[in-house]
């Protein structure tokens, strides 16, 4: 039985960190990106990047919420699978 659960958490963690994989790298690739045509132009205006990256996230959380819902789904219906068993 500990085992099921281990092994269960071990599941929703690695969910978890894949949900919000996709959202920390275009964050992060978009940082560098803007910061880099900041400093060649010589822009320090730091409301850029963060609006940049604030639309970026909106459009892959949006982009991603299909398959976000169908994993969480699966995972949900194993753990009930899993409590009836």
């Amino acid at each position: 039985m500990e085992d099921k659960v281990i092994e269960s958490m071990s599941q929703m963690l690695m969910l978890i960190m894949a949900f919000s994989l996709p959202a920390i790298m275009v964050s992060t690739f978009l940082g560098v990106i803007v910061s880099i045509i900041q400093a060649v132009t010589q822009v320090q205006e730091q409301n850029l990047a963060f609006l940049v990256k604030l639309v970026a996230i909106f459009m892959v959380l949006y982009m991603s919420m299909p398959w976000v819902y169908r994993e969480m789904l699966h995972f949900t219906k194993t753990m009930f699978n899993f409590s009836h068993k």
